[in-house]
């Protein structure tokens, strides 16, 4: 029975053991993350009352937040997230109040590094590079000559249906009236055409000489 205990007690210690040994290595894993992104320390142990973020302070370099907290004997299980605005190292208990008012001093550091994506000096990105870019104002352009080619050929349209009726019409009663004069001046000459036919024809005849 006792050696059940001991070996029970063993198998705990290097479960704990196993535990902090995972805990420090995702600490490492996540604790350089770049200038605005998102970083995060996951079940880090804590000694002292819980917990609570500092608020906001403007142009900090620092943002963070605690999203989890958990009781963990006399002491807080806590799962952090910060944003780092600016590249250096950092300890995040710089930016950790106590919720009862107490004092921080007994908390040990938590380093954190944020990198840069930008050489060493450079604080701003990169120029752009120049181009060729189209001129502005060339669809407008298009635009305007395309409104202007329409215009004339609806004008060119407008002008010759006004002209080309009255042509027609002109042709049209030409060449109707010789084809009914032919027409009718055949009948006649073979008899086929009665008083009121003669009496049109005559007239169609007084119109085409007096034209």
């Amino acid at each position: 029975m006792l050696w059940t205990i001991s070996q029970t007690i063993g198998l705990f210690s290097v479960t704990l053991l196993l535990i902090s040994c995972m805990t420090r290595f995702v600490q490492a894993e996540n604790t350089s993350p770049t200038v605005g992104a998102a970083g995060n320390i996951d079940q880090i142990i804590l000694p002292g009352s819980e917990l609570a973020a500092k608020p906001l302070i403007p142009n900090s370099p620092m943002v963070v937040r605690i999203v989890k907290a958990f009781p963990h004997g006399a002491s807080f299980r806590y799962d952090i997230v910060f944003h780092g605005l600016e590249p250096g190292k950092y300890n995040l208990a710089d930016w950790l109040v106590r919720k009862d008012g107490s004092s921080t001093d007994d908390l040990p550091e938590i380093p954190v590094e944020v990198t840069s994506l930008l050489p060493p000096g450079q604080v701003e990105p990169n120029e752009l590079e120049t181009g060729w870019i189209p001129r502005l104002g060339g669809y407008r352009n298009v635009m305007i000559g395309a409104i202007v080619l329409w215009s004339l050929i609806l004008l060119g349209l407008i002008f010759l249906g006004h002209k080309q009726p009255e042509a027609a019409k002109e042709e049209e009663k030409r060449v109707t009236l010789a084809d009914m004069l032919q027409t009718r001046l055949e009948a006649a000459f073979e008899n086929r055409m009665g008083k009121e036919q003669y009496a049109e024809l005559e007239r169609m005849l007084y119109a085409y000489w007096r034209k």
